[in-house]
């Protein structure tokens, strides 16, 4: 549960170089970083690293799960390692519903997402947020 939990501490970490706000000059600074001018050299840098972060825990973890939760039914019933390494994407759900774990960090990446989607508009995160949220409700 502990991962779930920081998963989207550091998919929000990881998209913080994509989230710049404007400036009535015309200029976006980095929502984070407010002294970093969005296009210069030390944006592309930290554009880069939230990039490498972005696909290495984000994406590359959640695939990682997915895999999981695609052998686990399987992998159960053949390992007695497997189910507790695992652990935090299989305990807290019905052995009915395993695959729940994944679908929940899909949600946490999502509501990570919403800031970078729309960085000037709090109405418009609002609306996404509000829209992610309703899609889970549904799902259950």
């Amino acid at each position: 549960q502990v991962w779930q939990a920081v998963y989207i501490s550091i998919v929000l970490v990881a998209l913080y170089p994509f989230q710049c706000y404007s400036h009535p000059n015309g200029q976006s600074s980095v929502r984070a970083f407010s002294a970093v001018v969005c296009g210069s050299a030390e944006h592309h840098v930290m554009l880069g690293f939230g990039i490498a972060f972005t696909l290495l825990y984000g994406v590359g973890f959640y695939a990682l799960c997915l895999w999981a939760n695609l052998v686990a039914p399987r992998m159960s019933a053949v390992s007695q390692v497997f189910p507790t390494y695992f652990r935090f994407l299989f305990c807290r759900f019905r052995v009915q519903r395993w695959y729940w774990g994944s679908i929940l960090m899909l949600r946490s990446m999502s509501i990570a997402l919403v800031p970078v989607s729309n960085p000037d508009s709090g109405k418009g995160q609002l609306v996404m947020f509000i829209v992610v949220a309703a899609v889970c409700l549904v799902l259950q």
